[in-house]
């Protein structure tokens, strides 16, 4: 048994550790649409000129997983990219919802099945979120509160929208 349970263990470690790097490109390539916007600090959506990539949101989103993997045990650190990744999802059903409701709604493709589809995807996605730890959502909820101070007292100033 145990091999088996070290065999578990390895597919494990390398899953969790491929998802929160999967993860921080995502991170990295939000926090460059975000400045270059004008929601968060301009010289995060500055390009490299060899390598055409965001690259100081790279090495922030870098950072910053370094040190959540550091000091956070692997389960937070994997129910923390896990709660942010279906509250992602859950946003996208919902804003397909709303868009579809639009007047000007014209799609490049059509989703088979939507109006069955989408709202069972929601209801699957929030039964999933609703087995998470409370502090879990402790913590998500302060990371979502940090967001909005930094959109309050930057983003809201700096938005090219707001210009």
């Amino acid at each position: 048994m145990n091999i088996i349970a070290g065999i578990i263990s390895i597919g494990a470690v390398i899953t969790i550790t491929s998802v929160i790097m999967v993860m921080g490109l995502g991170f990295t390539r939000v926090v460059y649409a975000l400045s270059r916007d004008g929601l968060l600090f301009e010289s995060f959506s500055h390009i490299h000129p060899k390598f055409h990539t965001p690259y100081k949101a790279t090495i922030l989103g870098g950072f910053l997983l370094a040190l959540a993997s550091g000091l956070l045990p692997l389960k937070d650190l994997a129910e923390l990219v896990n709660v942010g990744t279906l509250f992602a999802y859950l946003m996208v059903g919902i804003s397909v919802i709303l868009l579809r409701k639009a007047q000007n709604y014209n799609p490049k493709f059509k989703i088979p099945m939507a109006k069955l589809l989408i709202p069972l995807n929601i209801l699957t996605l929030l039964l999933i979120m609703a087995g998470l730890p409370m502090l879990t959502w402790i913590r998500f909820l302060l990371w979502c509160v940090l967001g909005l101070l930094i959109y309050i007292f930057y983003g809201y100033k700096h938005s090219k929208l707001n210009q």
